[in-house]
């Protein structure tokens, strides 16, 4: 990873993973309303044991109401979360940030520790 210090993105991210953050086996609903209340755009979602290993966001949601219609409520997040993270580290420089964005086209990245935890969720309308 790429670690300059010339302009790095911890002074954007919030530490605060709540209302970020939802488990695999949720249901739909249950993002949905979450993201309502918290204004999110995604969400983490993680596994029992609370690691990350996927993202639930706005266009996941609604492409899969567009293609299952309402019933895709009661259906897990799992289902339909977007499963290949690119992640930063929190020394992350913001230059290097913005063009991992461009070069893998998301929206949304979670931001990890040095010790490899998911510590904040980065989203592009942060930096721009």
């Amino acid at each position: 990873m790429h670690r300059s210090m010339d302009r790095p993105i911890s002074h954007i991210f919030d530490m605060n993973m709540d209302g970020k953050t939802i488990r695999m086996d949720s249901p739909v609903r249950e993002a949905v309303t979450m993201m309502e209340k918290t204004g999110a755009r995604s969400l983490l979602v993680q596994d029992p044991k609370n690691n990350g290993v996927g993202i639930i966001s706005e266009h996941d949601l609604v492409k899969a109401f567009a293609t299952y219609g309402d019933s895709v409520k009661d259906e897990r997040v799992a289902n339909f979360m977007t499963l290949d993270l690119v992640v930063t580290e929190e020394h992350a420089d913001l230059d290097f940030v913005i063009k991992l964005m461009a070069e893998h086209n998301v929206r949304h990245m979670p931001v990890i520790s040095d010790a490899g935890r998911v510590i904040s969720f980065l989203s592009v309308l942060q930096i721009l």
